[in-house]
């Protein structure tokens, strides 16, 4: 047990793991994440001290999808950055440093798809799964392709997350957390649509794709 523990420690203290493990790591590597990871989560908890005072007419379908995904998430991304911690990184020298780069630009890609999602939905946009008879069915913006860009948004942020923790088993978490957590909720969303939409939302879907404009 002691000889895994000082394995973990030294490998930790290896100068390879430029620039992770990164709540340790300064300016310019950690800082770079954490500032991203901030301005998206002030962005998005804008929206949910809104939802807390939900509109009256709609009905909750949400089926615990939020609660999959809210704490799902959290517990993900902690074993993602414990694995991280403690396995060999994804590559070494400027492969990893484009990997982490790249993994940034992703979360920026993805938090700037979703304020926009925010943007189009204005008030329709809940983080439970609430639908009312009322609410039209939004055709503006990437909504005219796509039925789902909030969750590609999250989709996007969250890959960029696993990437800039440059660590292959990470990676592989976070994409397997995305597919059980994102088919769920999709699943619980359209069965609520058209049960309260029918006709109209039988044919948006008919018209757009789930995730990617004109792909998937």
């Amino acid at each position: 047990m002691e000889t895994a523990i000082r394995d973990i420690l030294a490998h930790i203290d290896f100068p390879i793991y430029w620039p992770l493990p990164l709540v340790f790591w300064p300016v310019p590597a950690g800082l770079a994440f954490w500032l991203i990871f901030l301005w998206a989560r002030a962005n998005e908890q804008k929206i949910h001290l809104r939802e807390r005072c939900p509109n009256e007419t709609t009905v909750d379908f949400d089926k615990g999808s939020w609660l999959l995904i809210n704490y799902g998430w959290r517990l993900v991304r902690l074993a993602a950055l414990v694995i991280a911690l403690t396995t060999p990184p994804w590559g070494h020298g400027l492969i990893r440093t484009l990997l982490y780069c790249f993994g940034l630009t992703s979360m920026v890609s993805g938090a700037l798809l979703r304020q926009h999602c925010f943007r189009m939905l204005g008030n329709y946009f809940t983080y439970t799964v609430r639908v009312s008879e009322s609410n039209e069915i939004v055709r503006r913006g990437i909504y005219r392709w796509v039925r789902h860009p909030s969750y590609t948004g999250g989709m996007l942020y969250n890959l960029g997350i696993s990437l800039t923790l440059t660590n292959w088993q990470s990676t592989i978490l976070i994409i397997f957390g995305m597919i059980v957590m994102y088919v769920y909720r999709v699943r619980v969303e359209e069965k609520a649509l058209l049960k309260v939409h029918k006709t109209d939302y039988s044919q948006y879907m008919l018209q757009t794709k789930r995730f990617v404009p004109f792909v998937f």
